[in-house]
């Protein structure tokens, strides 16, 4: 194997093994724009109470109680540093993860996939830049 020489070529190495903090950062600003999409359509149109309209199958949840859209998060575990979670309420709001995947007795409300669709172009680009600013490095 040949040895790195060139001080340059070693620098932008080391920049490139140090990127965890930044790819943290851009997957939380990409996931925190995914849950604001779907707060965003979970509350549009939506009547809390007596006068509440349930969602059609397959579309953005409609906000009743406020439970849901306040469950949502993202998360960075602490056993699994560099690793992002965005959370459909599984802790804080038990429906939330049925309503995102549907049970044998309801359809799916998929709000967090459709939100990533809605934004997913954003949220790579967070990435993407927060990537480009870990290795342009000095």
């Amino acid at each position: 194997m040949n040895r790195i020489t060139d001080s340059g070529h070693l620098a932008r190495l080391q920049r490139a093994l140090a990127v965890n903090e930044p790819v943290s950062a851009g997957l939380t600003q990409g996931g925190q724009a995914i849950i604001d999409e779907a707060r965003l359509n979970i509350n549009e149109g939506a009547i809390s109470g007596s006068g509440h309209i349930p969602s059609p199958a397959g579309g953005y949840s409609k906000s009743d109680t406020h439970e849901l859209e306040e469950s949502l998060a993202v998360r960075e575990p602490i056993e699994a540093a560099g690793t992002i979670y965005v959370a459909a309420g599984a802790f804080d709001c038990p429906h939330a993860v049925m309503q995102e995947f549907g049970t044998s007795k309801m359809l799916p409300r998929p709000n967090l996939q459709l939100a990533t669709v809605a934004r997913g172009g954003e949220t790579a680009l967070a990435i993407a830049a927060e990537m480009r600013k870990a290795r342009n490095a000095p």
